[in-house]
């Protein structure tokens, strides 16, 4: 099994809720024993307490330290507690109700927040320290339908807390790729843009921005509808899929406009891809009802060199280029120095 199937679910929630779930144990445990000591039924106070005191400390190093711990280790805390659960209550002669529920602790705490794969590794462990201390201290007769009964309510919770954690995983997992993937074209968000443009390095040569945008995208729509619209949207993504390179990042900017982030690359082969993006579009017409339509493209090109490494920069030299294509009579590139005021565009579809 791979060490990371038996890692927490996300980081915080279960380093929060496990400390949680330790302080309440340490003071239901603490105050059970001061109790018991207060009515002269126990000795075990000070065992009690330095343990107490020990499990602290541990609530401690989860909270402050808990991004840096490997996954084995959040499964072996929840096996600690069912251990340290066992040994207290064989210690202090307790196998009443409450020294029973307490194994319900690392049960609730591993369904809810580890994987399903450590989960059951910990109900299993469970399950076992907790038919180990109803036979070590009650008679047979009592200590068989305890155990059948902690073994059916530990399955029934890990079985209900495991399933709503996948169905959790999956909406999240739907959630980040809408935030992602956009949704008409198959193309990479904005926002995913901007996260690939943070994380990967401006390698040498440099990187580029290339905005490209329909030439007449309004009237095609106002023509043929705004269904052949979206098509021609999911036809121009299709196209810039087939022309960019691998490492290439398309995305869909807003409304007709397509970006793409090039990196590792010069500002003179940044212009040739830009060109070939352009000449793939105009030899590709759309297909609809019989017929072709042409379609071409503006294209706006800013490289690291002139305009500057940061994704702003790059798109106000690029979003200005575009223009500048717009205006010189479109289906064209036009590189962008980065040089031109904010806000001198003059807008042209």
């Amino acid at each position: 099994m791979h060490p990371d199937r038996l890692g927490p679910r996300d980081l915080r929630s279960a380093a929060l809720t496990s400390a949680a779930l330790v302080v309440a144990g340490t003071l239901a445990m603490l105050s059970s024993e001061v109790t018991a000591a207060m009515a002269g039924e126990s000795h075990a106070l000070p065992l009690v307490g330095l343990v107490s005191a020990g499990l602290l400390g541990v609530v401690v190093a989860v909270v402050l330290g808990y991004e840096a711990m490997p996954p084995l280790l959040w499964v072996a805390l929840a096996l600690a507690m069912v251990g340290l659960i066992l040994v207290m209550d064989l210690v202090t002669d307790d196998a009443g109700g409450g020294a029973q529920m307490a194994f319900l602790f690392p049960v609730v705490y591993a369904g809810a927040f580890l994987r399903a794969s450590a989960a059951w590794l910990v109900t299993g462990v469970a399950a076992a320290g907790h038919g180990t201390l109803v036979f070590a201290l009650l008679p047979p007769e009592t200590a068989l339908p305890d155990m059948i009964f902690g073994l059916v309510v530990m399955l029934g919770l890990t079985a209900v807390l495991t399933a709503s954690g996948r169905r959790q995983d999956a909406l999240t997992r739907t959630l980040r790729t809408m935030a992602s993937v956009d949704l008409l074209t198959g193309l990479a968000t904005r926002r995913a843009l901007e996260t690939a443009a943070e994380i990967a390095p401006d390698a040498a040569p440099g990187r580029a921005l290339v905005l490209v945008d329909v030439d007449r995208f309004k009237d095609l729509n106002d023509a043929y509808g705004h269904p052949v619209g979206d098509g021609v949207l999911v036809h121009l993504a299709s196209v810039l899929q087939s022309v960019v390179r691998a490492g290439d990042t398309v995305a869909r900017w807003g409304g007709d406009e397509i970006a793409i982030l090039m990196t590792a690359i010069g500002p003179d082969d940044a212009v040739r891809r830009a060109e070939a993006v352009r000449e793939a579009v105009v030899a590709r017409p759309l297909a609809h009802e019989g017929r072709a339509i042409g379609l071409t493209v503006s294209v706006g090109v800013a490289h690291s060199s002139t305009a500057g490494a940061d994704l702003a920069a790059l798109y106000a030299a690029a979003d200005e280029a575009l223009y500048g294509a717009k205006r010189a009579g479109r289906d064209q590139v036009v590189v962008g120095t980065g040089t031109t005021p904010p806000g001198s565009r003059t807008l042209v579809r």
